[in-house]
């Protein structure tokens, strides 16, 4: 029986109880999560592939982080409209607060 590849999410907030939680919340899930408090803590993973990468907030840091990491990946913001509207105008696939990320996936 062939092992399927468990997919991979890079999840940056400055929040570590977010982080915790949502370590939490998909440890049993098929998926791996690596999660990041910061830039600098999240280009540690400069050159890995994700297939989905969360980013909380609307510092500067965050969409800069984004450029760095974006090739050929999923990026999704969190946060106000205002970031949802930012993100989108800096030619991002942004999505609002998903719910679930398996529906980010498809």
């Amino acid at each position: 029986m062939a092992t399927e590849k468990r997919q991979t999410v890079l999840w940056v907030d400055d929040n570590c109880e977010i982080l915790m939680a949502v370590k939490t919340l998909f440890r049993k899930e098929e998926y791996e999560i690596i999660t990041a408090l910061n830039k600098k803590d999240a280009l540690k993973y400069y050159g890995r592939e994700f297939d989905v990468i969360v980013l909380d907030g609307l510092e500067r840091e965050c969409f800069e982080l984004a450029k760095d990491l974006s090739a050929k990946r999923k990026i999704i913001f969190t946060g106000s409209k205002e970031v949802y509207r930012k993100a989108e105008s800096q030619g991002f696939e942004a999505q609002m607060k998903p719910k679930y990320i398996p529906e980010v996936l498809k």
